[in-house]
């Protein structure tokens, strides 16, 4: 763990680092976690309550029934070719456009 002292021009100062196990965070001695920070003589924090939460996976959103929506953006200058032209990779036809089927090959995935 790393500690700072807040300050208000974003120039937060450190005031140390400590090394913990997960199991001396759980279950502290005494049922408070106390240490001393490295950089402050006689410095020590102490912690009365600890909440150590899960942070869930993109996947686990998904199958928990997170909905998405998808935004997407094309450039379509015409260095990529004029629309009228069958190799320009913003062909009207939408079966020779490169552009339509990537976005749909993902679209369809997400």
């Amino acid at each position: 763990m790393e500690f700072f002292k807040s300050q208000k021009n974003g120039k937060h100062q450190n005031l140390g680092q400590c090394l913990l196990t997960i199991d001396e965070l759980k279950n502290p001695e005494d049922g408070k976690v106390e240490f001393f920070v490295t950089k402050q003589k006689n410095a020590k924090l102490s912690f009365d309550k600890m909440l150590i939460q899960k942070r869930n996976t993109f996947l686990e959103y998904i199958f928990g029934g997170c909905e998405l929506n998808l935004a997407v953006a094309v450039d379509f200058t015409l260095s990529n070719g004029p629309p009228m032209e069958r190799d320009s990779l913003h062909s009207f036809n939408m079966l020779h456009n490169e552009y339509y089927q990537a976005l749909k090959s993902v679209g369809d995935i997400l």
